[in-house]
């Protein structure tokens, strides 16, 4: 690849960008009807790739499933409510629920710090 009229090597792109890279490349090449398992999406990615990312995964390919885990606050406030699925464990119990049992707030921005901010999740995040 050919960038400012000199070649870019595999190993003179940040850690981060190959990241990008490989997410936009499967997300166009994946079989429909896959489902995508990505922990923790936001490692090592730079913040100007988060929104791109986050919007890409939304709206390119319907025929996906994703299941994300974020803590990320750009991440978890671009994916509406309505898609959250909160997991928690307490030993070898694991329960799953939707936003509205702990009363996630009305806007984002609320919802994120309603989110890290409740009890049952001290020192858990």
């Amino acid at each position: 690849m050919k960038v400012y009229g000199k070649t870019m090597m595999q190993h003179d792109i940040s850690n981060g960008m190959l990241k990008t890279i490989y997410y936009i490349v499967e997300l166009y090449t994946m079989a429909s009807d896959s489902l995508v398992l990505i922990d923790e999406f936001e490692n090592g990615l730079g913040v100007n790739c988060i929104d791109l990312l986050s919007d890409l995964l939304l709206t390119e390919r319907e025929d996906l499933q994703f299941i994300i885990t974020s803590h990320h606050p750009k991440i978890i406030n671009s994916i509406g409510k309505e898609k959250w699925r909160i997991i928690d464990r307490d030993g070898s119990r694991v329960v799953n629920s939707d936003c509205t049992k702990y009363g996630i707030g009305n806007s984002q921005h609320d919802a994120y710090y309603n989110l890290i901010n409740r009890w049952e999740f001290e020192g858990k995040i």
